[in-house]
């Protein structure tokens, strides 16, 4: 299958040799759809899949990647949601210096590792409904990030690194027991939507008021009382 440039085996490649032989015959793809697979690793052919730009690899049995997968340098966008073994973030995926989106949603994630400050070049983390309690300073590291969305995790503060983030414009909180917001994230300017919940919320910094209000789109969800 030289000419294959998109892959979809969803839920139908079950033998993981037959798997592997797909790779082995299919070095122009530049998509790869595994997801419902079931599987517990990937092939450690994959590596030959150069032009790939896009490793679907969700609601599968992963504990773990494969070394070599940094040499896939052209990937630029993975997918392992629904992925119950994985605890935090595949140390493999810090390697990849290409890769723009990464969405883990729907898992067990419990951190997200200090080694994250390696994916200078991602533009959209998508890491909701996991168990994360909070974001480590490196996450300031990642100056590309474009959307940041940590719904429904167990987060409580943010760390004032956030304000490096000059290129942010989304960032999603909601369902998270946020206690406090940092004065620092005023510091960024392509901000156009916060979403996050009041309910824990302990105080707000006066001096982010009317940013609160344009960011959250309306100002009646945000008590005045929050504001010191």
């Amino acid at each position: 299958m030289p000419t294959l440039t998109i892959i979809d085996v969803n839920g139908h490649s079950k033998d993981f040799y037959s798997f592997d032989k797909i790779i082995e015959n299919s070095e122009n793809i530049i998509e790869l759809n595994c997801s419902n697979e079931e599987i517990q690793e990937l092939p450690d052919n994959l590596y030959l899949l150069t032009k790939l730009t896009y490793l679907n690899c969700s609601n599968n049995s992963l504990k773990f990647l494969p070394e070599n997968l940094h040499l896939l340098t052209n990937l630029t966008k993975i997918d392992l949601s629904f992925s119950y073994l994985l605890k935090t973030i595949p140390k493999q995926l810090f390697r990849i210096q290409n890769l723009r989106e990464l969405i883990i949603v729907e898992s067990e994630l419990s951190e997200i590792n200090e080694d994250i400050v390696h994916l200078i070049q991602l533009e959209y983390l998508y890491l909701s409904n996991n168990k994360i309690k909070f974001l480590p300073d490196s996450i300031g590291s990642l100056i590309n990030l474009k959307i940041l969305n940590l719904s429904n995790n167990l987060i409580q503060y943010l760390p004032t690194t956030i304000k490096n983030l000059l290129e942010l414009k989304e960032l999603d909180l909601s369902d998270n027991p946020l206690k406090s917001i940092p004065l620092e994230i005023i510091n960024c300017k392509k901000l156009e939507e916060f979403i996050f919940d009041t309910t824990d919320i302990e105080n707000v910094p006066i001096l982010l008021k009317d940013k609160i209000y344009e960011w959250t789109k309306n100002s009646d969800l945000i008590e005045e009382d929050l504001f010191i």
